[in-house]
């Protein structure tokens, strides 16, 4: 029975002599290492370790006579030349006379279980860090909203430190919080919540999970992440601010781009600077016709004193412009033009002869005099 229990046992088991040679060997301990018994007889233990295992067989065999007999774990080395990982147990041999008869070595192949370790090990260095170097709080309660976990270097902005609240309810915590509770109750009631709460003088993106055993079954309790945000709500709030401005110098650009002025009763004037490309034309044509309408005007004066080019584009534009003051019935004065655009329009093909061109602002105000004392003024330009 003896023998088939060695035979049979799922661990190495490896019988040393006095001096720690290897004597015995079973099928458990040629399953781990790969070597037969007549391969490993008259060796040591020595000889099954890896070269990088820091552990002296010898001084280990001598300890145990002590109360609590030697154990340790060491890289090993299989006859294949593969590395992997062994937990040896060393015990002590003796007749029922107590005299020493040899040594035994229980040996059981760890190496899943120390990579799982080693694993587990390094994921939880990397939490630490993580909750020691963030600006983040790492929470848990029960089915009761009791704290269960509290930890992360966010606590510190909370006035806690890790763990203090563990034991405390969070409904008696936060009771004058009320999106905190508000969300808690929801994870507790099998939602996942996300709410920004403002505790401590900061600002707190707070993430509620509920904590289940399996799918289906009941809500055992909830799972937090609350991350200071502080920073990131201010840079929001600030884009936010520097958008708005960038939206009025936009308003205050096209509004100077188009500086449309009542001159006279019934009259307006719009000066035209610079180049007048297509974007800039439908502004000028929206917003001269809207002042049109509204102003009811009769008379509009294009003013281009500002204007030192022109190409086929711009007077394209600007005849545009013209055809719909003539749709709404306004009659459109041209000025300013200088001798440079006036033979560049020529050079154009641009017939001028349907369009009233004056010298400057002073003879449009004139005309307008002039034609307005010799005839009755028109009925008011339509609305629409």
């Amino acid at each position: 029975m003896l023998r088939a229990l060695a035979r049979e046992a799922p661990i190495g088991i490896v019988g040393l002599d006095a001096s720690g040679a290897i004597v015995a060997w079973n099928p458990g301990a040629e399953r781990v290492f790969g070597y037969g018994a007549t391969e490993v007889i008259g060796k040591t233990i020595r000889d099954l370790l890896g070269p990088d295992a820091e552990v002296d067989p010898g001084a280990l065999l001598a300890e145990l006579d002590t109360q609590s007999p030697p154990s340790f774990s060491a890289p090993c080395a299989r006859k294949d030349g593969a590395r992997f990982h062994c937990e040896w147990q060393l015990r002590a041999l003796r007749d029922e006379n107590g005299d020493l008869l040899g040594r035994a070595a229980f040996v059981r192949d760890t190496t899943e279980a120390t990579e799982t370790r080693a694993t587990l090990a390094a994921e939880r260095r990397f939490i630490r860090r993580m909750l020691d170097n963030t600006p983040l709080v790492l929470w848990a309660t029960d089915e009761k909203g009791v704290f269960t976990l509290s930890d992360g270097a966010g606590l510190h902005a909370l006035g806690f430190a890790p763990g203090e609240v563990v034991g405390m309810s969070a409904f008696d915590l936060y009771r004058d919080v009320p999106e905190i509770l508000s969300a808690i109750r929801a994870a507790l009631g099998g939602t996942h919540q996300v709410t920004l709460a403002h505790a401590g003088g900061a600002s707190w993106e707070c993430r509620y999970i509920p904590i289940r055993g399996g799918d289906g079954d009941p809500v055992e309790g909830v799972l937090g992440v609350a991350m200071d945000v502080t920073e990131r709500i201010e840079a929001e709030r600030t884009l936010r601010q520097q958008l708005d401005l960038i939206a009025q110098q936009e308003g205050a650009i096209r509004t100077l781009s188009t500086p449309i002025v009542r001159v006279w009763d019934g009259v307006l004037a719009l000066p035209l600077v610079g180049t007048i490309d297509a974007a800039r034309a439908e502004r000028i044509l929206a917003t001269l016709l809207d002042a049109v309408v509204s102003e009811q005007a009769h008379y509009v004066i294009l003013d281009m004193t500002g204007i030192d080019e022109v190409d086929a584009t711009t007077a394209d534009h600007l005849f545009k412009v013209l055809r719909a003051l003539g749709l709404l019935g306004t009659t459109a004065l041209v000025t300013g033009v200088n001798p440079g655009v006036a033979t560049a329009l020529v050079g154009l093909g641009v017939d001028l002869g349907s369009v009233m061109t004056l010298g400057n602002l002073e003879e449009a105000l004139r005309f307008v005099m002039k034609r307005r004392a010799v005839k009755p003024r028109r009925s008011p330009a339509p609305s629409t």
